[in-house]
């Protein structure tokens, strides 16, 4: 009996292996990303990368688990409910509003420590913010919202 689930399980994961998933990134325009509109700096633009990238823009970087079915499903959906929320590649097609509300809910995100999220962070230690991390983004987030608030009449 445990023989024949083994057997199953296995036949059940190999097959699912072949369900399809989609990897490709959206074309990427320079132009329109927040490093290039902000005038991020280096180390800015190096946090953001290292940390929010991943799921938050078109330029994800899919690890070697994320081939395998069912991981690859997780952290398709993680990604697309990640750049639906904020697509840091996109950043120049946001209005006013939508980018203050951006940098507000990142600021606040980024200091209760909800921003990258521990199932990313656990697969992924290179993106764990440091607290001199934590505070370039805050700081970041702020000039953002400074730029936006004197930029509406």
């Amino acid at each position: 009996m445990i023989k024949k689930i083994l057997l199953w399980s296995l036949l059940i994961l190999g097959l699912i292996q072949l369900i399809p998933v989609d990897r490709k990134n959206p074309v990427v325009i320079p132009q329109k990303d927040i490093i290039y509109v902000t005038g991020a700096t280096a180390e800015e633009a190096k946090i953001l990368k290292n940390s929010c990238y991943d799921c938050h823009s078109n330029e994800s970087r899919y690890p070697k688990y994320a081939y395998i079915a069912p991981m690859s499903w997780v952290v398709k959906d993680h990604i697309n409910g990640g750049r639906e929320s904020v697509n840091f590649s996109e950043w120049g097609s946001y209005n006013s509003d939508q980018k203050k509300r951006i940098a507000m809910d990142a600021q606040e995100e980024v200091h209760n420590g909800e921003m990258p999220i521990s199932s990313y962070t656990m697969w992924n230690p290179k993106a764990i913010l440091s607290a001199s991390d934590k505070d370039v983004l805050k700081q970041y987030f702020a000039k953002i919202l400074k730029f936006e608030n004197a930029s509406q009449p």
